[in-house]
């Protein structure tokens, strides 16, 4: 079953990503994954055993959970995962304080080393 992108929102403190996706039977749900790709609105993706196919490219990801999308849940969860990027800093790399989890930046930010140099 195929199902499209609506919104993507990632938790920098865990890694993982929350995806609203809607099937074309117009069933919504939230998919929790982890892996080294973030889903962009308006892509499609596929389930298989081990990960997804995103636009007809498989990856490997952990599904952690799936359940019928809630709007209240979804912009509660939206208010409460925060990230020091999402104003942008006008920089290609993440200037945040805070060691972030996630695998993938969902704002295309490169990462500093821990000895400060850019890769």
């Amino acid at each position: 079953m195929k199902w499209t992108v609506i919104e993507t929102i990632a938790c920098p403190s865990t890694g993982i990503a929350f995806s609203s996706i809607v099937s074309l039977k117009m069933l919504k749900m939230i998919i929790w994954y982890e892996g080294s790709v973030i889903f962009p609105p308006g892509s499609t993706i596929e389930p298989y055993r081990d990960g997804m196919a995103l636009n007809g490219k498989y990856t490997p990801l952990t599904i952690y959970n799936m359940t019928s999308y809630n709007s209240e849940l979804w912009q509660n969860m939206k208010n409460k995962i925060t990230c020091p990027e999402i104003t942008g800093n006008g920089s290609d790399y993440c200037l945040s304080p805070f060691r972030c989890a996630l695998k993938v930046c969902p704002f295309g930010k490169k990462r500093i080393t821990s000895e400060g140099e850019r890769p």
